[in-house]
């Protein structure tokens, strides 16, 4: 019997650090790379509640939607004025995430808490901090049955 790898949304719009993350995953993660908002909405419908963890760069280069929208969108927490058409129909996900950016303070703490933000780490990506928050996101899979529905709690921030 073939064990199916956790699958790990990367919404990075740099193909090189697509790359790169790809092959340094590749053994315990099926990579799902997204290069802009619309890539990773289409992930998104079509994995939903399947994806285990999202990598998550601020800046999308060429995107409507930036890394911090998509965050509140999968949230359920972007207002729908600010919603493109294409972005609709999107369901919230409790699904850990983990901002890598070249500049990961530009999140305020605040807004991690609203957004339920697990973690932030710069670029250039330090596998072994990676490697960490994908073992938080385990985690949170290993626990999530034993909490009531919509519940985030007991796993470390």
């Amino acid at each position: 019997m073939q064990t199916r790898r956790p699958v790990v949304l990367l919404v990075e719009d740099d193909p090189a650090i697509g790359t790169l993350v790809s092959r340094r995953l590749q053994e315990r993660y099926e990579l799902v790379v997204a290069t802009n908002d619309r890539a990773a909405l289409a992930h998104l419908r079509t994995l939903g509640d399947k994806i285990h963890a999202v990598l998550m760069d601020l800046q999308l280069i060429g995107s409507t939607l930036d890394g911090l929208a998509l965050i509140r969108l999968i949230r359920g927490k972007l207002p729908p004025d600010q919603t493109p058409d294409y972005a609709r129909g999107i369901a919230a996900l409790p699904v850990p995430v983990f901002i890598v950016s070249a500049d990961p303070d530009a999140v305020t703490e605040d807004q991690k808490k609203e957004l339920a933000i697990d973690g932030a780490m710069p670029k250039p990506i330090d596998f072994r901090f990676l490697a960490l928050c994908l073992a938080q996101a385990s985690i949170h899979h290993a626990v999530a049955h034993l909490e009531p529905a919509g519940s985030r709690k007991g796993v470390a921030r």
